[in-house]
This record gives structure tokens, sequence and C-alpha cells, in this order.
């Protein structure tokens, strides 16, 4: 899956790219870009302009979240790094800036009002009645951090952009004769004659012959390495830790309630049916012929929704129609209001009074909560004086001791940790300090995101190193005898492969563990057929009728050839071309924008802070 992931990302700038041409809403989720992005602190520079570490950060984050919610949580920064996403996020930004510099050069200035024209007709911040809606632009403002100066800046500088991306777009044309061909083998179907030869269905003794095996075992020592292994020792500091000394009585407990009164304090709720326009007219119409029964019948009339909101708190609404519903009497209709959101017309259907919990019922609470308060802060003053200790190169054992904290040993633990005989604290972070730091060095003190400190010594660094053959004899063995497996399946699948050149039929095929099958017709993009393994379809669609391949699968040696080729109906023809024509153009498209950005690299160089990158992603993986 890493490999597909990279080949995605191959075409990602020419893709992000394609992404800005869309102009009203090009700044959605990338505000980042254009506010804080260019600093002294720089990591990437391109041309004149300094890519600062922040927005290096952020869009890299991004790459890695979206990746998580993919491959899963134990997805790392590291991971991601050798997968290329670092690299990925680089070339984003870079690409964007190389635009951005050419559309300066170039002069190109986008007058303001031509925004405001475009913002005010953008359907996404229209009214249903047309008009533009303020509320809802000033919401986006925020979404982004950004105040409406930087909001036109930033779109200015995209609509500019979008006038060379466009310009590279608009006179690319697929040749039809070039799409027919296409969609007609799109279109094709086949079916296909194999003979799996599966290497478990193949008998081999096992050899006794020690030159063998240690010929065998020679040809690929890499096989038979063990991996690097470290010992070390591990401090650790809990929240349980800390709360030993922490003691919260009664007195102390009451103290706090009686200064916190108000945190205890339940406040009222309302239930109530409500109706929101954007037009007063009609408010003060379904006002004045509804009641608080009809309410939902006369809002559906007038082509409108009756909204049930149960509980609300008067802080969970816009300040001046809270004022309103908390002012209104219990089942009586009531409005039109006006707020930020429109006209309401609502009616109170349930009020839940204000509740005090007193100090009784929020005793053990409160105590709890209290000692885990003190608890997290007697941690940290137990952290910093670890810190202290082991600044003035103290023993792992005497801080320990220092603070009544305790020290696990581990020996012998590989990158993995699987082969820890007790649970390891802090797996992630300790694992990672245990692989970063040489023997005799300590890590510093180590802060993990579950909770606790973690502190790790470094006893022993055993190497990666090639077993003697003595001590894998017996792996060799079984090794021997399923590559001499593998083997005699390819020399038989061959000798099969021959013997269907020669026109031979399937049924003359004979043998032990021959899986033989003919596939129902297959176009080379059906996903749900199953008669084909996957390794196969390249080969199955590029023989002619008649040819043979031999093709190594998961499940063995298959060897495939064509029965039959079926032309594709002239209604599939035309459903392929119309997909086939957009899809070539976009990569047409796609193609002279990787060859732009290329030639923009070229006029404005990039220089990276390769130390200050590794700073910025090396040192926080997020995995931890």
């Amino acid at each position: 899956m890493l490999q597909q992931l990279r080949d995605k990302s191959k075409s990602f700038v020419s893709s992000t790219l394609l992404i800005l041409l869309v102009f009203s809403f090009g700044i959605w989720g990338i505000g980042d870009i254009f506010r804080g992005g260019f600093s002294k602190d720089w990591v990437v520079k391109v041309g004149d302009a300094k890519l600062s570490a922040s927005v290096l950060k952020r869009e890299f984050e991004n790459e890695v979240t979206q990746m998580r919610g993919l491959l899963g949580p134990d997805f790392t920064n590291q991971k991601a790094k050798e997968m290329g996403l670092l690299e990925r996020s680089i070339d984003k930004l870079v690409a964007l800036t190389t635009v951005n510099l050419e559309t300066n050069r170039l002069g190109y200035n986008i007058p303001k009002t031509e925004i405001i024209r475009t913002l005010e007709t953008t359907p996404q911040l229209r009214n249903p009645d047309g008009t533009f809606n303020k509320q809802m632009f000033g919401q986006l403002l925020a979404t982004q951090g950004m105040n409406e100066a930087m909001f036109i800046d930033a779109q200015k500088q995209i609509a500019a952009r979008n006038i060379i991306v466009r310009s590279l777009s608009a006179a690319t044309t697929t040749p039809d004769l070039l799409v027919n061909d296409i969609a007609a083998g799109y279109a094709q179907k086949r079916v296909a004659e194999t003979i799996l030869v599966n290497p478990k269905s193949i008998n081999i003794a096992p050899t006794t012959d020690e030159a063998i095996l240690k010929k065998y075992y020679d040809e690929d020592k890499d096989n038979y390495k063990a991996q690097e292994t470290r010992s070390f020792d591990v401090l650790t500091l809990t929240p349980q830790d800390a709360s030993k000394d922490v003691h919260v009585s009664a007195e102390d407990a009451q103290k706090f309630y009686d200064e916190h009164k108000a945190e205890y304090e339940i406040p009222e709720k309302r239930t109530l049916l409500q109706v929101v326009v954007s037009d007063e007219a009609k408010a003060k119409d379904i006002a004045t012929n509804a009641n608080p029964s009809t309410l939902k019948s006369v809002a559906k009339s007038n082509g409108e929704d009756a909204v049930a909101i149960d509980d609300i708190t008067r802080n969970d609404l816009p300040p001046e129609y809270g004022e309103a519903v908390y002012a209104a009497p219990i089942g009586k209709l009531s409005g039109p209001v006006q707020s930020n959101l429109g006209w309401h017309v609502f009616v109170v259907q349930k009020v839940t009074p204000m509740k005090s919990k007193t100090f009784a019922e929020a005793k053990d609470q409160l105590i709890e909560q209290m000692k885990k308060d003190q608890a997290a802060e007697h941690m940290v003053q137990i952290a910093n004086k670890v810190d202290d200790m082991l600044a003035a190169n103290k023993p792992l054992q005497e801080i320990a001791s220092a603070h009544g904290l305790v020290v696990a040993k581990f020996e012998n633990l590989d990158k993995s940790g699987d082969n820890a005989k007790i649970e390891i604290p802090f797996k992630n972070e300790v694992l990672k300090a245990a692989f970063q730091y040489n023997e005799g060095e300590s890590s510093p003190l180590l802060e993990s995101k579950s909770g606790g400190y973690a502190l790790v010594h470094i006893n022993k660094v055993t190497p990666s190193h090639v077993l003697e053959f003595d001590a894998v004899k017996d792996r060799v063995k079984q090794d021997w005898v399923q590559h001499e497996k593998v083997k005699k399946a390819i020399e038989t699948a061959e000798a099969i492969s021959k013997t269907l050149k020669e026109g031979k039929p399937l049924s003359s095929i004979t043998g032990e563990g021959l899986a033989k099958k003919t596939s129902s017709p297959i176009m080379v993009d059906e996903k749900t057929q199953k008669d084909i393994p996957r390794e196969a379809m390249a080969p199955l669609f590029d023989l002619k009728k008649g040819d043979v391949a031999v093709v190594t699968t998961a499940d063995g040696t298959l060897v495939i050839r064509v029965k039959d080729i079926i032309a594709g109906h002239a209604d599939e023809i035309e459903v392929r071309k119309k997909q086939l024509k957009s899809k070539l153009e976009q990569e047409a498209v796609a193609t002279h924008l990787d060859a732009y950005t290329a030639a923009l690299r070229q006029a404005y160089p990039v220089e990276m802070d390769k130390a200050g990158l590794d700073r910025l992603i090396g040192t926080n993986d997020s995995a931890m």
C-alpha cells in the first residue's frame, strides 16, 4: 500500500494546481498558506520568498492526519517521512509559491471590485432571496483566521494564479481516434484458461546434505540477520506516583466549593419549537396565523419547517434571541425575534429550572478532582527536580531513590518491543528514545501524551548481525524446501506453457495439485471478478488470442492462455468514450502543469534548511 501511495504522490503538484482552478472558494481550508507563512525563520526558500517552519509543519501534519485516517493510529511522522509525505508537503507549497512569484513578475493585478463581485454572486454566501449573507462571510473569515483585507488579497492572488493555470489547460484536447481506440479496449471482454501450480501441493524431501544447505545459507545471508537490540533502564513518573503525597481534606473541599459555587449550578434549560426564516414579513405572517398547536402546519404551508430544540441554555442561543426565549412564558407563541440567524417565531414547551448541586452532592467528586489537579501540579514539580538532577549527571538509580520512583530494566529488546517480558511503560516514547541514543547515554525527560514522564538510559547496544549457520540450521532446512517447491512449480508451469502454446486443449494437461479453470468474460477494469488474480490482469490484456503467459501470483505460478476476445458493445463503448475523454484531457493538463512547475523551479531556485527540517519533523512524532 505504501508503494501505491508513493506512486500517487508523484502527480500531486499538478493535482494541487488543478484544484486551484476553482476560483470562488479556492481559499477554503488553506488560510495558513497566506498568513504567517513567510518569516526570517525559514526552512524552505523559493526565489526571494521564505516559507516558515510553522506553515510547513501545518501542511505536513494535515497530510499525516489524512493518512492516519486511512492507515490507522500507528501511522507515525517517521513513516510519513519514509513514504515521502514531507517532500509532498514541500512540493505543494513550493508549487504555489513559484506560481505566485511568476504572477507578480508578470504584473497580474486583479481589481478588488472584481473579487467583491465574485464573492457577492457565490452561491455559498447568498441568502435564499439572493442577497449577500454578511454573517456567513464573517464566519468564513473566522474559520480562516483572516480579516477582510487579508481575504481579498488572498483571493486576488488565487485569481491571478488561475489565469496562468487556465491558460495551460484551455487548449488541451484529445484526438477522437485515440479516445475511440482506448474506449474499445476498455469495453472489450476476455475469456482466459488458467492453470495454477501451487508450491504447497508439490512434495520435496528435506535434504540432509549440509553442503547444499550451507550454500543456500551463504547465498542469502541477509535473510538470517538478527535485528539490532537494546538493553536499557526506564525511570517513570506517573500521576499515580505524584498522588502519593497528595491529601485533600473535607475542609479543603468545602473551601473550594464555597469559592467556586457558581460552577456547581446547573443552568435553567428550555425546550422550544421554532421556525427561522430570512424574511421579516414571512415571519410576521406565520406568527399572525399560527398558535402553539398549529405552528408546524402553518410553517409547512409557508414552505418552512418547524424544528424542536431540546434543553437549550440561554448561553447556547444568540444573545438577542436567548433574551427573548428566556423572557417568554411557557406554552405561548412568541416572536418574530431577529438574530444573526434570521427571524424566529417560537413557542416554549418546557422549562427545566436551574438547580444547584449541594456540597454534600459534590463532595466525593470534588475531592477526587482536587486530588487529580494537585497530583498533576506535584508531578510537574517532581519532573523539574528530575531534570535538575539529570543536568547534574546524577545516576538514574539515585534520581529514582530521591523521589521514590521505580526503575524498570529491559534486556535485548528489538524495535518493536514485542519480546519484552514485562509491559513497557509509555511504549512508543520509550522505544523511540531507546533506539535514538548511543550506549551509555540517557535521554532527556520525555513527556508522554498519555500523561506522565519517562527517562531512558541505554546500557547496551547489540548491532544487527548475520546469525551463524548452526544457529539457524533448522530454519535454513525449511527455507530450502520452500525454495525448491517454488522452483519446481515454476519449472512445471513453464512446461505447461510450452504445451498450451502448441494449441493443446486444457483437458490434456494432467498432474498432481494443478487447479484448472476457464474464466467468465472479464473487462480490464472489472474489480468484482474472482477468476483471474490481480497480478495476471495486465498480462491477460496484453496477449493476443491463443497467446500464453506465465505469471507469479500470491498463490503460486499461474499459466494463462487467452481463449477468446469479445468486442465491446457499441453502447458500452460510447459510455467509455465519454468517461475517457474527460480523464485523458485532465491527464494532459496535469502533464503540462508538471512541466510548467518544473520550469518555474528552475527560474525560482529552491533552497532548503535540512537541519531545520529535521528539527521540525524528526523531533516531534505525532504518534507518540
